[in-house]
């Protein structure tokens, strides 16, 4: 396990987020804080891959007494660090408030920060669903209990980030969102002063989203002893766009901001993909024991290293690190992590399946917890990684897929197909060292094989004489594996409530995607057992299926479609009326587990808490 001091302090930011502007106001300098969640694996498995910049822990006194939670606008404090500040620390005079907020759910979440002396609040700073509110002081006198609440959709970043900050001067506090000011107040200086009993509190507000911490909301929050000016606080603004251009966790601090993430295990080689914050030089470290007796060096300096390491043992357990050097002769190492080599063809293998992983890291922490559990050879990731991480959205492979999913990727190797959320393939080419064209490929594990589609395609790919159809069909007749399956990410098959028509209006259904629909006549004429696909966030598991019609259960009777998009996108539901080849159904976060031995494969689905919810056993022969 790699470990990192890392201090957290007035100068951990100062020079990474832009605090020149503070070096002429001596005992000016702000205070910070990280939020960001620390996602790693259990037990012996907890690795820190590489410098990060601790998240913000509440001291834990021997005994205390904790003062009730404050309710904000209707709603109970779900997540809450209590002691941000004491009230010799918090400034006598003017000062600034800033939070660097990212909402990516579609339920509506919130937090707080505020200063408080007992029951008495002094003033905070709020945001829920797309408005920010301000307020200060709940005593008497004539602005006693002012508060001001702004919508700011319109001034979201990317769509979902806010730079929100309140200036509070003595007689007025000023509200800006992503540089522009957008309200002011007129306060009592008297209600904002700190006594010795006042404390600087933060709480996140996350009923509806199951999970869901301060931290995946709120990144950073910062106070400054000072009313900074508006072009300060654009200044700022500017720094935070950067930094959430380029995907940025923690600037100012030497990091990786993806992976290590492997990919395309064989049974002789493994490939890996990483990223830093800056141009690096990188050393694969790898072996059968530590220490590590095996080098792969990379010398040309880049901030995304791919590597493909051969010449490995099939079915063998390998320990490695990658090493990354900046120009300043820095180095940084991931910490020792394991993955293993593909299994020989008649040895029994485990994969796992998860679909449409999207915006949410604190479920896709819950999600590979889960299938860590299991220890899969490897697992496929059915499409959506990312809700929308295309070319300019870059952020959402770091902030939310490799901060989640970083602890699994980097021990299980990953075989994914690209979703609509990735459909421009930028970045999904970037992450990922998969054959050409990378959209669509093949592999072969054990005595099985996958076909992985790029269902964004045109229509035109998916019939007779289109590029995939007849790659598939190509692929499919020279098979020889015992167990075939496909994957991509729109539904064939699905109860779907009203992607494919809206029921609840009426609206006839035609239960899939019929661009796809082509596609099962090879599969059905080649033997395919399985099909596996996302997009719809929730379980679906089909009777056997053969001319679209729903046959009795058994290898060669039909195919099998599975829909598997429950890792971390917004849940969706199901028809009201069951449709004729629905066999099993689960609204809820979950995936898949596969166990294969020879003629026998055995599948379960597991809900978040890891509790099986479906079972189905296929055998080639009788057993």
């Amino acid at each position: 396990m790699a470990t990192w001091r890392v201090v957290r302090s007035a100068a951990l930011l100062a020079a990474s987020l832009s605090c020149a502007a503070f070096a002429e106001h001596p005992g000016h300098e702000p205070r910070d804080w990280c939020f960001i969640p620390d996602y790693t694996l259990p037990q012996q498995a907890r690795n820190q891959v590489g410098p990060r910049v601790p998240a913000f822990t509440d001291p834990i006194p021997l005994i205390s007494i904790l003062s009730d939670p404050l309710s904000f606008r209707g709603m109970r404090a779900t997540d809450r660090r209590m002691d941000l500040l004491a009230g010799d620390h918090l400034p006598e005079g003017p000062f600034t408030l800033e939070l660097w907020i990212c909402d990516h759910v579609n339920q509506p979440v919130g937090m707080l920060a505020a200063a408080r002396s007992g029951d008495t609040v002094l003033w905070g700073l709020g945001y829920l669903q797309d408005g920010v509110t301000v307020f200060a002081g709940t005593g008497e006198g004539p602005h006693a209990g002012a508060n001001v609440t702004t919508e700011i959709k319109e001034l979201a970043y990317k769509q979902r980030w806010y730079h929100v900050v309140g200036v509070f001067d003595g007689d007025e506090v000023r509200l800006h969102v992503n540089g522009k000011r957008v309200a002011a107040l007129a306060i009592d200086p008297s209600h904002t002063r700190a006594n010795a009993e006042t404390r600087l509190e933060i709480s996140a507000y996350t009923e509806r989203e199951p999970l869901m911490v301060l931290g995946n909301l709120v990144s950073w929050a910062r106070l400054t002893p000072q009313a900074l000016s508006a072009e300060q606080i654009a200044a700022r603004f500017d720094v935070m766009r950067t930094s959430v251009d380029r995907g940025l966790l923690y600037p100012g601090t030497f990091h990786f901001n993806a992976g290590p993430h492997l990919n395309m295990a064989t049974t002789t080689s493994i490939a890996m993909v990483w990223e830093t914050d800056r141009p690096t030089t990188g050393v694969v470290e790898y072996g059968t024991a530590i220490p590590l007796n095996e080098r792969v060096e990379l010398a040309q300096p880049k901030e995304i290293h791919e590597v493909v390491i051969s010449g490995l043992a099939p079915s063998t357990p390998y320990y490695y690190r990658v090493l990354a050097t900046d120009s300043a002769g820095q180095t940084i190492d991931s910490g020792v992590l394991t993955f293993k080599t593909a299994v020989r063809a008649d040895e029994p293998f485990r994969f796992a399946v998860i679909g449409d992983t999207e915006a949410r890291p604190h479920i896709n922490d819950r999600v590979c917890k889960s299938i860590w559990n299991t220890r899969p050879d490897f697992f496929i990731n059915l499409g959506d990684l990312t809700d929308g991480g295309m070319e300019p959205h870059k952020f959402e492979w770091n902030h939310e897929y490799f901060l989640g999913m970083t602890q699994l990727v980097s021990r299980v190797p990953a075989f994914p197909v690209p979703g609509n959320g990735e459909g421009d393939l930028h970045w999904y080419h970037r992450y990922h060292a998969l054959p050409e064209p990378q959209g669509y490929y093949s592999f072969v594990f054990g005595n099985a094989e996958f076909f992985m589609l790029d269902s964004n395609r045109d229509d035109a790919e998916f019939k007779p004489g289109g590029v995939q159809y007849e790659w598939l069909r190509a692929g499919l007749e020279a098979s020889k594996a015992t167990w075939k399956f496909a994957a991509h990410h729109h539904a064939v098959y699905s109860s779907d409530e009203d992607d494919y028509g809206n029921s609840w209006k009426g609206e006839p259904s035609t239960l899939g995607d019929m661009r796809l629909r082509p596609l099962t006549d090879l599969y059905a004429r080649f033997g395919v057992d399985i099909v596996m696909y996302g997009h719809l966030h929730s379980y679906e598991r089909s009777w056997p299926i053969r001319d679209g019609k729903a046959t009795p259960s058994g290898p060669g009777q039909g195919v099998v479609y599975l829909q598997a998009g429950g890792a971390g996108g917004n849940l969706e539901d199901f028809l009201p009326t069951r449709t004729h080849f629905s066999r099993s159904t689960h609204r809820g976060h979950h995936h898949l587990v596969f166990n294969i031995h020879g003629d026998v494969l055995e599948m379960t689905t597991h809900d978040l808490d890891g509790d099986i919810i479906d079972v189905m056993r296929l055998t080639k022969q009788p057993q």
